[in-house]
């Protein structure tokens, strides 16, 4: 049912100046929750890949009252590493009531006492930012986003089927990032207009020597 009603995310992505993701939720890409990866690096990937001015991503939301600034930055972090140059915090509110304080917290805003901590954390990414912008990607090894596989089981789907493919893509983000190899995800779509050259595929504005096909 979700592969036969949704689309592909990263065409949807390519229509947009700046490329994004949104993570409303107090995690990272590690073995607890390896799918939330392939947001920030599809951002992140298309932001090399078609060299846009920048990926961007809504984060740090539903972390409730009891975040710290520390947890703030690990997340933040973590994006940095799949290719995001800003973030938008969720979120910045006029109100603590509602979905503000049970719903949808916390608030970052001035009338809280985390709001001291979130300045020092837009200072830390500042300079890391004076760093990073205008820098282009290094990276060498891409893995396939196909989206066609998983639409071929609709409406009869082999549901052990379904997971393992879904699982293969995880787990195979999950490894290189664990291993510290840099990688891209590419788009199927993109697959179609590759050159391939000197051993190397070229994807937009990127080549890669090594193409992962999770299966």
């Amino acid at each position: 049912q979700e592969n036969g009603c949704l689309g592909s995310v990263m065409p949807l992505m390519k229509t947009l100046h700046c490329p994004g993701t949104d993570l409303i939720a107090p995690f990272v890409g590690d073995r607890r929750t390896p799918a939330v990866n392939l947001g920030s690096l599809r951002a992140g990937s298309l932001r090399a890949q078609t060299r846009a001015p920048a990926a961007i991503a809504e984060t740090f939301g539903l972390s409730d009252w009891d975040t710290t600034t520390a947890q703030c930055r690990r997340i933040a972090a973590w994006h940095k590493v799949l290719g995001i140059d800003r973030f938008f915090p969720h979120g910045f509110f006029q109100s603590v009531d509602g979905p503000t304080a049970h719903e949808a917290p916390p608030d970052y805003g001035p009338r809280t006492a985390i709001f001291e901590g979130f300045a020092e954390l837009n200072r830390w990414a500042a300079e890391i930012e004076q760093v990073l912008d205008g820098a282009r990607d290094r990276v060498r090894v891409a893995a396939l986003n196909s989206v066609v596989s998983y639409w071929d089981l609709a409406p009869d789907m082999d549901a052990a089927a379904h997971e393992a493919r879904r699982h293969a893509l995880w787990q195979t983000l999950l490894s290189c990032l664990r291993t510290q190899v840099a990688l891209h995800l590419v788009d199927e779509t993109d697959m179609a207009a590759a050159t391939a050259a000197r051993g190397s595929v070229r994807v937009g504005a990127c080549r890669y020597q090594t193409l992962l096909i999770p299966a």
